[in-house]
């Protein structure tokens, strides 16, 4: 009797478990190849939209490809990559095509993407991601 009661306990603290850590975790076609991050590594990308969504993930392939089809008007044009110590943190960016920055750690943490204002003296990145309630804090660097 006491054999069943402990197992029953146990079924039922591993259920919810289950329910309380259990993230949706994604696989999808590695579309961050040719950056020169470490994701260049592997075959497809993961995600358990911690800090983004699936409408994200969309609309940030859709940007990273229209910054890909327009080439550096001047040097400061391109790419550009932030030291983390762990993991690969870049931002890739054009006047016409946008910006778009990433944080890959063996899967894609966060990115962030939108359009670019350039002047001549100053270059402003506007975030065109949706701000969601689930969404954590973003990442910031300086990229120099």
């Amino acid at each position: 009797m006491q054999f069943r009661i402990i197992f029953i306990i146990f079924l039922i603290l591993l259920s919810i478990s289950g329910l309380c850590f259990g993230q949706e975790i994604v696989e999808d076609e590695n579309w961050l190849k040719g950056l020169g991050t470490e994701a260049d590594s592997f075959p497809s990308l993961i995600y358990q939209f911690k800090t983004f969504t699936q409408e994200d993930v969309t609309k940030g392939k859709q940007r990273l490809k229209s910054i890909r089809q327009f080439a550096p008007k001047n040097e400061w044009e391109g790419i550009y990559y932030a030291e983390t110590g762990i993991g690969d943190s870049k931002l890739i960016w054009n006047s016409e095509g946008g910006f778009f920055n990433l944080y890959f750690y063996h899967e894609l943490k966060r990115f962030n993407y939108g359009r670019v204002n350039d002047s001549p003296s100053f270059v402003e990145l506007i975030n065109s991601q949706c701000r969601c309630a689930r969404r954590k804090s973003v990442l910031l660097n300086e990229f120099v």
